[in-house]
């Protein structure tokens, strides 16, 4: 080999050893890049990290509010079971009352019907007492006689019949829960209790005191919710 092919060898390798050269300081650029890139992406994990501990707070705190809502919850069903009992209980009671009270009524309205065949048998009697009257009075001829005999048959009539009060007195009598149905302790009738004579109320006549006559038909008209159609026997 000569000397300048020797030169020319020596040239071309410190040329290709100076593009190695060149070609690693590329190379280790690239993975001074690469290293910025790491350090950047394992920035951006520590972020990441740091996020995900700030949700899993958050979730720590839903789940504690998720708790909470829990035992408010737990509170309320304990509340209205509570009340379930409270109504139940209160539904017995209403049913016990309204059984106390439909009993009481049926009572209240056989004591009606006991008082309204009273009443009528002493319609009957007083149309008896009144044929008798009227006998009486056809059989008189002489007006003397007639007139004592009628005095004596009225007076007699009017002693029976002539006062509301009378009859009152004699239903308590013969009838004392009925008749205390009906009035008060003083004597008085009823708030809730309306008489009537014929389609007159006694409280805008006499009351008590109202006289009665041959053939008027005596009410008694309790105040009472709903309605139902009754019919004395």
């Amino acid at each position: 080999m000569t000397t300048s092919e020797y030169q020319q060898l020596v040239e071309f390798l410190g040329q290709q050893f100076a593009e190695i050269d060149r070609r690693f300081d590329q190379v280790d650029q690239r993975f001074a890049q690469v290293d910025q890139r790491f350090d950047q992406i394992d920035q951006r994990f520590a972020q990441v990290d740091q996020r995900f501990v700030q949700i899993d707070r958050r979730f720590d705190q839903v789940d504690q509010r998720f708790d909470q809502v829990d035992q408010r919850l737990n509170q309320i069903d304990q509340r209205f079971v509570l009340a379930d009992h409270s109504f139940g209980q209160l539904d017995g009671r209403l049913t016990t009352l309204e059984e106390r009270s439909e009993q009481q009524f049926r009572e209240i309205l056989g004591h009606f019907d006991q008082l309204y065949r009273r009443l009528e048998r002493l319609e009957q009697e007083h149309l008896a007492i009144a044929e008798a009257l009227r006998r009486i009075e056809r059989w008189m001829v002489d007006e003397t006689v007639k007139r004592e005999v009628l005095e004596r048959g009225v007076a007699e009539l009017k002693r029976q019949v002539t006062e509301l009060q009378v009859r009152i007195e004699e239903l308590e009598r013969r009838h004392p829960a009925l008749y205390r149905s009906i009035c008060d302790e003083t004597g008085a009738v009823r708030r809730h209790v309306n008489l009537f004579v014929n389609i007159s109320n006694v409280r805008d006549r006499e009351g008590l005191d109202t006289a009665l006559s041959p053939g008027d038909v005596l009410t008694i008209l309790p105040a009472v919710s709903g309605g139902a159609t009754w019919r004395s026997a």
